[in-house]
């Protein structure tokens, strides 16, 4: 059978390079080894029949043998210059085993065996498996078209594996242990610095090795310049620690010559009517034409909704260029006039001074405007309710009961509940839309400025597939500041080299119990997005920076956040399952080389609460234990009556991963591909033959996790964390500058992490498992150290109460100074007993004389844990 769940579970994912070995019935089964991994450090591996392994050595490919034809050779004919001594592994249980990594690390693969001999010269131990330590750990792969492509001329920018990329466009690699510095350094490549000499290779059958030109531990890019078209069965990744399998990869031709497209100039042909000019554009587009609508270098002011056609480019001459939105109406049905019956309305009110709240259930818009008349509130906010059933964003009042609405800069919107789009109802509001049939527009060149529009008003509103949003300055000064750019369910895109500005009041906290979390983030992905590249772009932001929620295989990177607010914020920045019910993924994301900063000094309120960057993996259909299992391992059936928190009955969990959590096959994990009965799940991949009835525990969570988040600055601002369901993360090659943490608030205590860990029973979500994360090479100056939260819940009872936390690696981090919101300097922190397999080691400390450095740094209590100096 294969080596592991792990292995099988990244293939089914669309994971390319998971590489399985094959290995005997009664040997170990391998779901997750540490990577990278130097000299003289501890090795995790983790599976099962772990326990069984009563033999471990080194071996090293030597004598022109290639790692494949040495692996099948029988363990007699593997000389003693290839493999060092049997080894006493550090520690055996039936989850895990750890070893210590050689002082050599190239081309090192552990033979770890199960046998009753000597095993003086192998012949009596059959059963034995080969884990090919630091070799290229693929995690997922995209293809990035050429950027001198005409921006009329749009294709994906992100591809799902397996990769198809145009010949002259580049392949990027994500993943671990992906590039070693073959210098004198030494060591995997830093995310931040990508400094060293890089001999990562990529090999495509009968052609000459391609050699990265872009590289760090966790990415390496190469060009596909003057590479024959065709479909490659088996790419390989090769690094001086190993060579891994990529898969398949397709070289489409180059990109055709961009036809030319029709110029339609808005102040030539049109007299500065911006939506004529995109009406023509759209009957243009219909034929099959590209059309660049341009702008000229002067203000435009528009008061209705831009909606931009498809294969339409929208550019302007730069900053010169503004499109300056106010008084914006909308398409017909957008808004009702007074008197306009809403169903389920529930109207709010808070006057301006903070005072005077009033509350009118299942009202009507006349209600409402006599209301307002009696009111001492009128002519004040309100909010959208979180279930959406009404939106009354200002009521203002002229000559009695007006049917025309005032809509200037001091006033918001008296309307009904519109649906989110792609809802297939309601209307998309925008100042500029698109919908979720459109394809191949570009944004390009001009500022964006919205003085006055209703709360939960986009700047943008993107959806659709292949399109660009570039060069553009944005500025929200409504008074209700929403969305700069809202993106739903879209796919292939590039947002990038952009200028946003949050403005105005942010109207929180919560004007009513039913204020919307989203409506003061800059930037919101909902929906499914996916396929999407987000780079050098600069956000000023005073509400919130991002909510980015069931999103997969996104590229973030190279962008500048920075909070302007001194005083306290609303809320956290997310990437997130919180629609898991909907959408249950959240995967394949690499955050990398952005800089998020809050101002120095900014209100103590914000250490609580308001995250820098958590992953909110929230999404559970319940946990209880497996009562049958297929005779292939593929159909599992769960015991219903010990499963609690159970959604199995009204939602899909198609799409959703059923994880292992405790008992016989903890740790391997699958995706749900068929839900075929309330408690009958059919896989993706089958489990292995170590999950038993009656004793394997299973928990069905959203599918979250394969997240790198490296070489990342994070400055003044509170915790950055992986938070419930999380199975493999990286957060490595990070700075923090004086990110203060105080779970408590005021009065802050020991134990609070700047970089977090969370495994938990989240309310109603129930089971949240983090499994399979590493923490290395983390510079933390004045910040609150690391710290895993985990526990027995009672929220969980009957079905799997914890521990939740295993598998975590904390090593070659530098934590120093002492913190705003810290008694003492920063600390390494797990205290929960039945928390296992952590691992602490290679990670130092400096602390100011006369300041408490509890523990000595490391405050590590749990199972099967190592902690070194």
């Amino acid at each position: 059978e294969k080596s592991g769940a792990l292995c099988r579970a990244q293939r089914m994912l669309g994971v390319v390079g998971a590489l399985c070995l094959s290995v005997l019935h009664a040997a170990p089964s391998v779901y997750w080894v540490t990577n990278p991994n130097l000299p003289n450090e501890t090795v995790v591996i983790a599976g099962a029949f772990i326990s069984s392994v009563t033999h471990a050595r080194w071996c090293r490919i030597s004598g022109g043998a290639t790692e494949s034809q040495w692996k099948g050779a029988p363990l007699s004919l593997r000389s003693p210059q290839q493999c060092e001594s049997w080894l006493a592994p550090l520690d055996v249980w039936n989850h895990s085993v750890k070893v210590t990594m050689p002082s050599d690390v190239t081309l090192q693969t552990l033979q770890l065996c199960h046998g009753t001999g000597s095993g003086i010269n192998g012949d009596d131990l059959s059963d034995c498996i080969d884990v090919a330590v630091n070799a290229p750990d693929i995690l997922w792969a995209a293809a990035v078209d050429p950027t001198s492509v005409p921006a009329t001329d749009v294709y994906p920018q992100i591809r799902q594996s397996p990769p198809t990329v145009r010949s002259g466009g580049s392949l990027r690699i994500f993943g671990r242990g992906l590039a070693w510095d073959t210098g004198t350094a030494g060591g995997c490549i830093h995310a931040a610095t990508r400094s060293g000499t890089c001999s990562t290779v990529l090999t495509l059958p009968g052609h000459l090795p391609l050699t990265a030109v872009d590289c760090t531990c966790f990415e390496v890019t190469f060009e596909m310049s003057d590479i024959p078209t065709g479909t490659y069965p088996a790419a390989t990744l090769t690094t001086t620690h190993g060579a891994t399998v990529l898969g398949e990869v397709t070289v489409l031709p180059p990109l055709r010559p961009a036809q030319s497209p029709t110029i339609l100039s808005v102040d030539t042909a049109f007299h500065g009517n911006v939506a004529a000019a995109l009406a023509r554009a759209s009957e243009l587009a219909s034929t099959g034409a590209f059309v660049e609508v341009v702008l000229g270098a002067k203000s435009y002011s528009l008061t209705a909704q831009l909606t931009v056609p498809n294969n339409t480019l929208l550019v302007g001459q730069g900053p010169s260029t503004k499109l300056s939105f106010s008084n914006v109406t909308f398409p017909p049905g957008a808004a009702a006039a007074c008197g306009t019956p809403l169903a389920n309305t529930d109207m709010y009110f808070k006057a301006p001074n903070g005072s005077d709240i009033a509350y009118i259930p299942n009202s009507t818009l006349a209600a409402c405007c006599a209301s307002c008349i009696r009111n001492p509130a009128c002519n004040a906010y309100s909010m959208e309710k979180s279930e959406g059933k009404c939106i009354l964003k200002r009521c203002i009042v002229r000559n009695g009961c007006a049917t025309n609405v005032d809509t200037d800069r001091t006033s918001a919107w008296l309307a009904p509940y519109r649906p989110e789009p792609g809802s297939g109802a309601g209307v998309a509001l925008a100042a500029i839309a698109t919908t979720a049939t459109s394809t191949g527009w570009t944004l390009a060149n001009f500022t964006l400025e919205i003085l006055g529009a209703p709360a939960k008003t986009p700047a943008i509103l993107a959806q659709g597939t292949h399109f660009r949003i570039t060069g553009l300055s944005v500025v929200t000064m409504q008074d209700n500041v929403s969305n700069a750019l809202k993106v739903v369910s879209a796919s292939h895109f590039e947002v990038g080299n952009n200028l946003i500005a949050q403005r105005g009041v942010c109207l929180w906290p919560p004007h009513s119990p039913h204020s919307d979390f989203s409506a003061s983030v800059t930037i919101l992905f909902q929906g499914a997005t996916s396929d999407g590249w987000i780079h050098h772009n600069q956000i000023e932001w005073k509400c919130a920076a991002f909510d980015l929620d069931t999103d997969n295989r996104i590229v973030f990177e190279d962008n500048g956040f920075r909070c302007t607010e001194n005083g306290t914020i609303p809320h956290g920045n997310s990437v997130s399952t919180y629609n898991w019910a909907h959408y249950p993924s959240s995967r394949f994301w690499s955050f990398a080389r952005n800089a998020m900063t809050r101002p120095d000094g900014n209100d103590p309120h914000n250490w609580s609460n308001r995250e820098t960057l958590t992953t909110d993996g929230s999404g559970g259909w319940g946990a209880g234990p497996i009562q049958t299992v297929s005779t292939d391992h593929v159909t599992i059936t769960l015991n219903a009556s010990n499963y609690t928190y159970a959604k199995l009955d009204a939602v899909s969990a198609v799409g959703a991963t059923a994880v292992v959590v405790s008992g016989p096959g903890l740790g391997q994990f699958a995706i749900v591909a068929e839900h075929e009965n309330v408690t009958t799940l059919r896989l993706d991949t089958p489990f292995d033959s170590t999950v038993v009835p009656g004793e394997s525990v299973v928990a069905v969570i959203s599918s979250s996790g394969y997240k790198l988040i490296t070489g990342n600055t994070f400055s003044h601002g509170m915790v950055i964390q992986f938070f419930g369901d999380t199975l493999v993360g990286v957060i490595a090659d990070n700075t923090f500058i004086d990110d203060n943490v105080c779970s408590t608030g005021y009065g802050c205590k020991y134990g609070d992490g700047a970089l977090e860990g969370w495994g938990l029973c989240y309310g109603d979500n129930g089971v949240e498992p983090l499994f399979y994360a590493e923490y290395t090479g983390n510079t933390m100056d004045r910040s609150n150290g690391i710290t895993f939260r985990d526990g027995i819940s009672p929220k969980c009872a009957g079905s799997y109460e914890g521990p939740y936390v295993r598998w975590q690696m904390i090593r070659r981090n530098s934590i120093g100074g002492v913190s705003r919101s810290n008694p003492g300097c920063g600390t390494i922190n797990a205290t929960f007993s039945g928390s296992s397999d952590i691992v602490a080691e290679s990670n130092s400390f400096e602390c100011p004389p006369g300041v408490d450095l509890p523990g000595g740094g490391v405050n590590i209590e749990c199972t099967h844990c190592v902690v070194h100096a």
